[in-house]
């Protein structure tokens, strides 16, 4: 099917229609799906048909000639209709507006733009300040005395709120006993505080305190002496008042629930045996255990742990990895599928040479790969294999395995694999690769498996240097082997079209939503170092791990990023991980420098200071509960209890001890939920492993195919993926790019090579049109991954993995292609940001020079 004929298809012909609409609502009747949640006119249309209650009409309202403002008083009855007629709800009137919009098929150009303005001017000042004066405010707590109060006044209302009501419906707790149950636990916690504070007042008194709790004098402060010993000892342990002022400065409500939560397990079986009896066995089975107690077949073997630390472009993997390739039985684990890949390739050509091997001589080795949506099984009895640190086979012996980016063991979200990888593995030798702040958590971590560490410490190969100033808006200054840093897909494109417009380097590109094999693409046309094709780099974060790129200069375009709520500074780490991939060693000439710098002054400063500064220890390893301990714990709970109350549960009351820390489970929620509401009939430790699918969950498009996934899936039936994607309207624009792409390819077949003066071809795809469909591709692209990664898992309803497999090729193709296109709508926004950083620098140096001038 041709692009032309595409485009008649999703074309709305006013001619054909019984009505004619304005712009907006012709887009929405042809796409509904994208608007389900932001336009005004369907949530007020959702609002009436739902709970929606319109606003109750004021006092008088039928006593008075004309209708009353709840602000202004009365009206003049010229202006407004008057009572006879009816007192009417604004936004219902904003309702039977836009159906007589429909009504009388007359379209209103202006209709969208006036109710919004109409919206801020009217509605938006008086919600803003609604909803100031209903946020409550909750002073910080400074002493222990605010603690303690601040702690009692929550107590007073903890069990109401929906959070709270929610933990006592999943313990097993409802309606009917939760006003006897919050009535005995809120008395036994204010006599446990009174108690504390008592006694602690007499033991400030000194030895008259003593003298009191020796003889135990009619002045009782809780009964005997050795009763008011204990409690002292109990509520040394439940009040640590020092401990709760540091938490509770962050999230003052957040911290008190947990702490009552936790409080709640503990007083409830013994205070009220009959009602909350259970509760003891939900307390123990929300205590995770040591990981090195779960892994019997590793504590079996005395394993040789050996650390290779040091700063980025040390040779740190390049030793481990030539002792992988020397191993008879061996795996690599790295953070990434873009990285093991990456080894994958290397091992069976044979570019990685074995420990005492000439490193100038190939020497292949059969490796396959196993990742969540990629396996490439060569050979079955192939003696080695690249994975990800989450698909590591840990019941499998080997002889040698290289976990890289040892760090990642106290990343918040993904820690637990490389925890478990560490402490689980069955193997005589294994090399930890990554930065020198994991040494010593390493170490206690070893020391409880009884293992032998080895630490090899490494030193950069090639020096790294800050530029001495920032390069501002001189572009000139770019050269071949520049690599520019940000952090949104827009400033890549924006900052990419300023660098071929106003120095006519093309460059490549590189960032997180790019599919892997695209990102490889990209980085080995960067890498043939041509300086009339992509001699410049403009990437994110992405570049930190997984490429070896021929990087001389890394240049920051900003060193701050969106974190999913708001803009927030880059951490340390990450800041001399990406400055440290400029001056690759073997990638230059042998006198090479790696250079970092920026294009603002203040940015600069910043990057200056990280390089300096020595990355701090690491404190803690991540832990998460597998599927055989969820399973466990919900065997506690009612039967009815889904994955998010279990996920919710582990967030709020789980305790794991020191050096570990819970995993993060708040961004698995949705996930959670998503999964409770498709697959109610599946198994907790199920629903537990398909939470882990590599979904999209901030697309909003994205849950909802899932979704249908999971219920074709929990149903028994074939997941028809195709459908899913033709409904969504994702493989219609994979048909109109590569429709594009073949009509480009003629039109550039068309052009004269022998001309002296080459003109371009003109693009079949606008910029707009190409961004827009740039979207589009990227997320066929990761829902094609999610299919593939259930289907390595759950075969027979995810059956059509080779037809997903094509079309995950054919959108790499039309991302690639997009790509070439999407670029110049970003230019101004960047240059503008440029010049205005130029001249706020510009003031500050004058005013800086005024304040020299004016000092005697």
């Amino acid at each position: 099917m041709s692009r032309k004929s595409l485009l008649e298809l999703c074309a709305f012909s006013p001619a054909t229609s019984k009505q004619t609409l304005c712009a907006p609502c012709t887009i929405r009747l042809q796409f509904p799906k994208f608007f389900h949640s932001s336009s005004s006119v369907c949530r007020e249309g959702m609002k009436k048909t739902s709970s929606y209650r319109p606003p109750i009409p004021p006092k008088n309202f039928f006593q008075q000639g004309a209708p009353r403002s709840p602000r202004t008083g009365p009206t003049d009855s010229s202006s407004k209709p008057s009572h006879s007629s009816g007192w009417k709800d604004p936004k219902q009137q904003h309702h039977d507006h836009h159906q007589e919009l429909y009504s009388h098929h007359e379209p209103d150009p202006h209709h969208h733009q006036r109710q919004q303005r109409n919206r801020n001017t009217k509605h938006g000042r008086g919600r803003e300040r609604h909803s100031r004066s209903l946020r409550p405010i909750k002073p910080v707590p400074i002493g222990r005395k605010q603690v303690e109060a601040t702690l009692l006044a929550h107590l007073g209302r903890w069990g109401e709120t929906l959070e709270t009501r929610n933990f006592l419906v999943t313990l097993g707790i409802y309606d009917r006993d939760r006003t006897p149950v919050l009535r005995s636990f809120r008395s036994a916690v204010r006599q446990e505080i009174l108690n504390q504070r008592e006694f602690d007042e007499h033991s400030e008194e000194g030895e008259a305190a003593v003298e009191i709790t020796e003889k135990s004098t009619t002045k009782k402060i809780t009964g005997d002496a050795g009763a008011a010993t204990s409690i002292r000892k109990e509520s040394d342990w439940v009040w640590d008042w020092d401990e709760l002022q540091e938490q509770i400065s962050s999230n003052v409500t957040q911290t008190l629930d947990r702490v009552l939560m936790s409080r709640f397990l503990n007083l409830m079986p013994v205070l009220d045996p009959t009602r909350c009896g259970a509760l003891r066995a939900v307390q123990d089975a929300l205590v995770l255990p040591h990981p090195a107690e779960l892994h019997a077949v590793a504590r079996q073997v005395r394993r040789r742990i050996i650390m290779h630390v040091g700063p980025t472009n040390s040779g740190k993997t390049y030793h481990a990895l030539r002792a992988l390739a020397a191993a008879n039985y061996g795996c690599y684990a790295g953070p990434l599928r873009l990285l093991a890949t990456e080894i994958y390739g290397r091992l069976n050509r044979g570019e990685i040479a074995p420990t005492g091997q000439d490193p100038s001589l190939k020497y292949p080795r059969m490796c396959n790969l196993v990742t969540g949506e990629d396996i490439k099984i060569l050979d079955e009895d192939a003696p080695l294999m690249s994975a990800t640190v989450e698909m590591v086979p840990l019941t499998r012996k080997f002889d040698v395995v290289v976990i890289d980016e040892i760090q990642m063991i106290a990343h918040p979200e993904r820690g637990n694999a490389w925890t478990q990888a560490l402490l689980g593995l069955n193997a005589e030798e294994i090399h930890l690769c990554g930065e020198e702040s994991a040494v010593d958590l390493v170490r206690e971590l070893v020391r409880a498996t009884g293992d032998e560490l080895v630490v090899n410490t490494y030193q950069r190969l090639t020096p790294l240097e800050m530029a001495p100033r920032p390069l501002g808006a001189n572009f000139s200054d770019l050269r071949p082997g520049d690599c520019v840093i940000g952090f949104s897909r827009n400033a890549i494109f924006g900052i990419k079209s300023t660098i071929e417009e106003k120095t006519g380097l093309q460059c490549a590109v590189v960032y997180g939503k790019l599919p892997p094999e695209v990102r490889v693409e990209q980085a080995t046309k960067f890498n043939a170092g041509d300086k009339d094709n992509y001699p410049v780099l403009v990437a994110s974060d992405a570049i930190g791990m997984g490429l070896n790129l021929k990087i001389k200069r890394v240049i920051f375009s900003t060193v701050s990023k969106f974190n999913g709520l708001t803009m927030v500074q880059l951490p340390l780490s990450e800041i001399k991980q990406i400055g440290g991939r400029a001056g690759r060693y073997g990638m230059h000439g042998p006198d090479s420098v790696g250079t970092v710098t920026t294009f603002f002054p203040k940015d600069h400063r910043v990057v200056a200071e990280a390089l300096k500064t020595p990355v701090p220890e690491l404190k803690v390893a991540i832990l998460a509960a597998d599927g055989e301990w969820l399973t466990n714990l919900h065997r506690t709970l009612p039967p009815h209890t889904g994955l998010a109350a279990l996920f919710q549960l582990l967030q709020d009351v789980a305790v794991c001890g020191p050096p570990f820390q819970l995993s993060e489970y708040s961004k698995l929620l949705q996930a959670a939920q998503t999964i409770d509401v498709a697959c109610p009939n599946l198994s907790i430790s199920t629903r537990s492993t398909i939470a882990q699918a590599p979904v999209p969950w901030a697309i909003p498009e994205a849950p909802v195919m899932f979704k249908k996934m999971l219920e074709q899936f929990s149903a028994g039936e074939m997941v028809d993926v195709e459908t899913i994607f033709q409904r969504s309207g994702l493989l219609m624009i994979l048909e109109d790019v590569m429709a594009a792409r073949e009509e480009q390819a003629q039109q550039n077949l068309t052009l004269d090579p022998s001309a002296e003066v080459k003109s371009k071809p003109k693009l079949v795809l606008s910029v707009r049109e190409a961004g827009m469909r740039l979207e589009g591709l990227e997320l066929l692209h990761k829902m094609a991954c999610v299919y593939l990664w259930m289907s390595y898992r759950f075969p027979i309803a995810f059956s059509k993995r080779e037809r997903v497999e094509e079309i995950k090729l054919a959108t790499e193709l039309g991302i690639q292609f997009c790509l070439e296109a999407v670029s110049e709508d970003r230019a101004r926004q960047f240059t503008k940001r440029l010049e205005d950083a130029e001249q706020e620098d510009q003031k500050v140096q004058q005013g800086e020079a005024k304040t020299t001038a004016g000092t005697p």
